[in-house]
Formats: C-alpha cells, sequence, structure tokens
C-alpha cells in the first residue's frame, strides 16, 4: 500500500529537496501535496487528508504546531513528522501532546528522515489492523445477532 505524504514549509527550497532527498517508494510512499504554509495545508487537507504530513515548525500565519492541533481534531489517522532548525524543549514537549510519530533536527540526513517516515508508515499499519479488527468483530456481532434473531423466530 501506497501511503499519501503532505510536505509543508515556507522555505520552497526544503520540500524541493526532501522530495529528491528520499527514495519515497522504497518506503511505500509517495508525495500528494505540498503547502507553503500552515493555512494552505489546511485549505489542501480539507479536500484530500494525507496519510503522513512532514511540516516545518516555524512558518508565518499558522505555524507547524497550530497545523499539529488542527489535524489531530479533525484528521487524528493522520501521522505527523516535525521538522525544525531549533531543538527547543518546548517544541518537543508540544510534540509530545500532539502524538506526532516523530521530530525530526533540520539540516537531516537522508537514515533520520527515513527512519521517522518508517515509523510514521508502521503506527499508520497498526492503526489500520486495530480498525480492521474492530470492524470485524462489529460484522460478527451483527451477524451473531441476526442469526440468533432468526433461530428464535424461525422456532415461534
Amino acid at each position: 500500500m501506497m501511503y499519501s505524504v503532505m510536505l509543508v514549509d515556507n522555505e520552497p527550497i526544503i520540500p524541493k529537496g526532501l522530495m529528491k532527498l528520499i527514495d519515497w517508494r522504497s518506503c511505500d510512499c509517495q508525495i500528494s501535496a505540498v503547502a507553503r504554509d500552515g493555512i494552505d495545508a489546511v485549505r489542501q487537507i480539507r479536500e484530500q487528508a494525507p496519510d503522513i504530513l512532514i511540516t516545518d515548525i516555524r512558518m508565518p500565519e499558522m505555524d507547524g504546531l497550530q497545523l499539529c492541533a488542527w489535524v489531530r481534531e479533525h484528521c487524528p489517522r493522520t501521522q505527523i513528522i516535525l521538522l525544525t532548525g531549533f531543538p527547543d524543549f518546548e517544541y518537543a514537549q508540544q510534540a509530545i501532546q500532539y502524538q506526532v510519530a516523530a521530530f525530526v533536527l533540520k539540516p537531516t540526513t537522508e537514515d533520520a528522515l527515513t527512519e521517522a517516515l518508517n515509523k510514521a508508515c508502521r503506527l499508520l499499519e497498526k492503526d489500520g489492523s486495530a480498525a480492521a479488527i474492530a470492524s470485524i468483530k462489529k460484522s460478527a456481532s451483527h451477524i451473531r445477532a441476526s442469526l440468533v434473531t432468526g433461530c428464535w423466530s424461525s422456532k415461534r
């Protein structure tokens, strides 16, 4: 399964560099969208939510942490990777609060970003498996109820 990825950064060179740095296909990912800031990202996410969001923290208008809060509220399944050039403890605390998959410092390496991407994919797989199991259990419950109702009514 290919996961969709949105890149968000107000410096256009960063998404361009990320597109070239990572072997997206080997991570079962493809870039589905690029946004220039949080507001642009929200507009695009409303149309098509990505599986994985990779965003800078410091951006004008709506920063990456505000974007994380919005995504958690509206697209809780989306996995988030935060990129920042500022190793600030407060950012890391907020990243934990928003349950981000990874917190990556810029400049980054291919290995660090690939590891973060793979972690996000594993979390999506785990989430998908849990959802599939819940769906199967719900279906089994409905089938059982139908069988019991059917058996009960046929015995009358």
